[in-house]
């Protein structure tokens, strides 16, 4: 039985966002409670209570609201509201960070109560302001694959719930906003090819312009330091990272609009995600972590990390499954556990 409490308060102005490809129990393990977040399932009974209390809600799309269920996107969906808009923002910049996915918006508004002059025509409830549908429901479940979802391993759970207890502080470290800056904007791109060009040159944004050595040596080696658990890992990432700037070169100088290695794709997101959790949770100095690295070896990145609380950090698991898939050999036994975890 639901309870008789309101879920929002007539003082405050809200902030709502369904976001689209996650893994529920996931999220519901996350620990957004303390940045004020609040999350509901479309379509239950709590949804129908946030109804009864904001006039007209969901009426402005029916047919959109429809499509949304057909394609049964609730049961990959979360509405997510709080009063505080940054922290709902800020939150979804730490979910796309952790690995890759497909997170989207689709339903988004503002709820506030009304003046004294307009309470009865608005049944004495809250209204909405700026109600949009950023992606529609067909374009969110086009093309769209089991690996897209968001979710999390127990154990990567309890490492992204240290993140986040300090995120809001972490976050605002300025090699870490430039990164953020950079990320955004490849996460949200839709063409495959432009999106891998993109997240290439986040990471070429870390190396430096000089003639002292190969530029692909270079990237190969940071890429291997900055993202490998242990020798084994860097080791498999110093090769495969040489076959991935192959294909980025490919595409830039042959004029392609077309990735011919789109395995590839998941390999390099996962390396730029583990770039920016390293960045953010050592509060790395964008201008000075090429040259540091350049001084260590293979499975060592941890040595970069201060706060102790991150000092046995490991890959996000399904990032260290994109990079031992490009492994041609036959399956080892991490990768099949880990692959049995997601279900692929």
């Amino acid at each position: 039985m639901l309870s008789k409490v309101k879920l929002l308060k007539k003082e405050n102005k809200y902030f709502f966002s369904v976001l689209h490809g996650l893994d529920i129990d996931t999220i519901r393990k996350l620990r957004c409670d303390y940045l004020g977040i609040k999350t509901i399932q479309l379509f239950s009974d709590e949804f129908d209570k946030l109804k009864g209390e904001i006039f007209d809600l969901g009426n402005a799309f029916p047919e959109e609201f429809r499509d949304f269920k057909y394609f049964k996107g609730h049961e990959i969906s979360l509405l997510f509201y709080s009063s505080n808009e940054n922290n709902l923002n800020q939150f979804l910049y730490f979910l796309i960070l952790l690995r890759p996915s497909r997170i989207r918006k689709w339903w988004e508004f503002e709820a506030y109560y009304p003046d004294k002059d307009m309470l009865e025509f608005y049944e004495k409830k809250h209204t909405t302001n700026g109600e949009s549908i950023w992606h529609t429901a067909i374009d969110l479940c086009h093309e769209f694959q089991a690996e897209d979802i968001f979710k999390l391993t127990d154990s990567d759970i309890s490492f992204a719930n240290q993140i986040l207890k300090q995120y809001l502080v972490l976050n605002k470290n300025s090699s870490y906003k430039h990164f953020l800056s950079l990320y955004y904007r490849a996460y949200n791109e839709e063409a495959d090819y432009f999106k891998y060009l993109l997240l290439f040159i986040i990471i070429e944004s870390f190396i430096p312009a000089d003639d002292k050595m190969g530029v692909t040596y270079k990237i190969r080696r940071f890429c291997a330091v900055i993202a490998g658990d242990n020798s084994i890992e860097s080791q498999i990432i110093y090769d495969k990272t040489s076959d991935a700037y192959n294909v980025r070169s490919s595409l830039v100088h042959n004029a392609k609009n077309k990735l011919p290695e789109a395995r590839y794709l998941q390999y390099l997101h996962s390396l730029v995600c583990e770039l920016g959790i390293l960045v953010l949770i050592g509060n790395l100095d964008k201008e000075t972590l090429f040259n540091i690295t350049t001084a260590m070896g293979f499975g060592q990145r941890n040595e970069l990390l201060k706060n102790t609380v991150f000092k046995k950090y490991k890959n996000i698991t399904m990032n260290s499954v994109n990079f031992y898939l490009l492994e041609k050999p036959k399956k080892s036994k991490k990768e099949k556990l880990t692959k049995a975890a997601y279900n692929i």
